[in-house]
């Protein structure tokens, strides 16, 4: 072998040992924050702390809209996702089919200490949501643009809820549109306000009058039945930094070096 075919071979079966494949990984992450937005008699209420999410068109009591948002801190920002899907999982229901809107939302919003057992809600405390306001007693006001939360339409994400699913029983929301979101919002968490819910009572004409469902928070007391984002990842490939270069992958540096030098003595 001639000295310049074995110092190209050294080179090679060095690269081979410090080159190393970006990984794909999953984290699946619980929700930092969530709410309902109480529309009707209750306008001023909010259920921030309460074990659940409400969503669509009560019997009594009238519009619900619900509020998520996830901390994408876990993943690193020069990540590249290739896959989101959230999870829900409903706690009461009508028996009504339902479509369930995710909304991307366009302005901040607060999580308090109300808390309610039912969809009515319970009087606002600081910091919550509400129909009208994104932050109760804030200094100075903090009012929606729009009254019910500023969101994007179209939705990110819709399902079917079926009126036969019972207590327990999940339901999961994805797609492109939902990964370009994770992805700018990993990339820039400042961008990061998270998704408004929306019912079929409000998107499809037709739709039942009353046709609510209530989702499990990230208060409720099972753990399994919160919220979850899940989302797979890439990091880009290992820069090399001494830290990341194993002790045998330097020793074939150091042999290919000295091998070269000493090739270069004997021309």
């Amino acid at each position: 072998m001639s000295p310049k075919t074995l110092l190209a071979v050294l080179c090679l079966v060095s690269w081979l040992v410090l080159w190393r494949p970006a990984q794909a990984a999953t984290t699946t992450l619980v929700a930092a924050a969530d709410n309902t937005l109480i529309d009707g008699s209750q306008v001023g209420y909010s259920n921030g702390s309460g074990d659940a999410v409400y969503v669509g068109m009560t019997q009594r009591d009238g519009e619900r809209r619900g509020l998520l948002r996830f901390e994408l801190s876990a993943i690193p920002p020069n990540a590249t996702v290739s896959a989101a899907q959230i999870r829900l999982t409903m706690v009461r229901s009508r028996p009504e089919d339902f479509k369930l809107g995710l909304h991307r939302a366009l302005a901040t919003w607060g999580e308090g200490a109300s808390s309610a057992f039912g969809g009515i809600g319970a009087p606002a405390r600081p910091g919550d949501a509400t129909w009208t306001q994104r932050s109760f007693a804030a200094n100075p006001a903090q009012p929606w643009a729009s009254p019910g939360g500023d969101f994007e339409v179209p939705a990110t994400a819709s399902v079917v809820v079926p009126g036969a699913l019972a207590e327990g029983g999940s339901v999961l929301l994805g797609g492109a549109a939902l990964v370009t979101q994770v992805q700018g919002w990993v990339a820039n968490p400042a961008l990061n306000r998270g998704w408004v819910l929306l019912g079929s009572s409000e998107t499809v004409p037709g739709a039942p009058a009353t046709s609510a469902k209530a989702f499990a928070s990230r208060e409720h007391p099972t753990a399994s039945y919160r919220p979850t984002l899940v989302v797979t990842w890439t990091a880009p490939t290992s820069s090399g930094g001494d830290d990341d270069i194993p002790v045998p992958a330097w020793a074939l540096l150091l042999l290919g070096a000295a091998l070269a030098a000493s090739l270069a003595r004997k021309r």
